[in-house]
């Protein structure tokens, strides 16, 4: 299966029964070129179907939503740990909780980053020492967890 796309969420599937130079696609007057990797229904998806791209842009996703709450109300502004923990659970957990399964089709090191980043950033916000474990930060300020 080869993906192809054209300004949007068009794909085109091509037969491997079919030589690739007599595959043609047209739409509007102009060719489809196949490329890696194309977007159905918000979805990112390729041709080996790893979801890694999606998992990707999720982590990163997940990672500017922190900086951004961060930014706006970290310590720095005096906002307690209380707030900064609801502010994380209403902004930042829906960024991951979007398609959530594509975490779990990808390679297993992109949901183990993507729980690791959460932990990090719930003891940071409970000031807790980077010994303290991660799992019990996640318990006691009532987030939900990842894996």
């Amino acid at each position: 299966i080869t993906f192809s796309s054209l300004q949007g969420d068009v794909i085109a599937l091509e037969s491997k029964s079919i030589r690739r130079d007599t595959y043609r696609v047209r739409m509007g007057g102009s060719t489809i070129a196949p490329v890696r990797v194309a977007r159905c229904l918000g979805i990112w998806l390729d041709q080996e179907y790893t979801m890694i791209d999606e998992a990707k842009k999720k982590i990163d996703r997940f990672q500017s939503k922190i900086k951004l709450l961060l930014r706006i109300a970290g310590p720095k502004w005096g906002c307690p740990p209380a707030h900064l923990l609801r502010l994380y659970v209403a902004t930042a957990v829906p960024a991951l909780a979007h398609n959530p399964w594509s975490l779990f089709l990808a390679p297993k090191r992109y949901l183990k980053k993507a729980v690791s980043i959460q932990r990090r950033t719930i003891k940071r916000f409970l000031s807790l020492p980077s010994c303290s474990g991660g799992d019990v930060a996640e318990v006691y300020a009532k987030v939900p967890p990842i894996d």
